[in-house]
């Protein structure tokens, strides 16, 4: 066991004060904005990549954000099978490299067996999310390393 004083310099305790209370200020406002600009990012960018037929699909994707909550949808009732495929051409990869597990999507999405249609995945949802995900953390990580300095 280690014995001894420690000795606290006031001024570094004074500083290291002054950045946590930056921190929180950034907590609080900081961090809600930049969900809702990533939401808004990642609506654009998915906007942009989605594959246009008649234009639907581009139409129902939007987004919302308020406090600390965003969400990005795409309303088309066939948006998920534009995304993954169907049939044995479904892929789940963007997805999965998001934590989201392939058996839950293709549960969720599997059709009746009434017939069989193979169509390639035109992903341009979730590449979008991690895309805007990757550029969140490093906004976030740029504004904390310079809002507490």
């Amino acid at each position: 066991m280690l014995k001894g004083r420690v000795k606290i310099n006031t001024n570094d305790l004074a500083l290291l004060n002054k950045k946590l209370n930056r921190l929180k200020k950034f907590s609080e406002q900081g961090f809600s904005d930049e969900l809702g600009y990533t939401a808004a990012d990642i609506a654009s960018v998915a906007t942009d990549e989605v594959p246009v037929d008649t234009g639907h699909l581009k139409q129902t994707i939007g987004f919302g954000a308020s406090k600390n909550q965003a969400s990005v949808h795409a309303l088309a009732t066939y948006a998920a099978y534009v995304e993954f495929g169907t049939g044995s051409a479904v892929s789940t990869a963007d997805a999965r490299a998001l934590g989201i597990d392939s058996s839950m999507i293709k549960a969720m999405f599997k059709g009746e067996g009434k017939r069989k249609v193979n169509m390639n995945p035109q992903p341009y949802f979730f590449p979008a999310v991690r895309a805007g995900f990757y550029e969140l953390l490093k906004r976030l990580k740029n504004k904390i390393n310079k809002d507490i300095r």
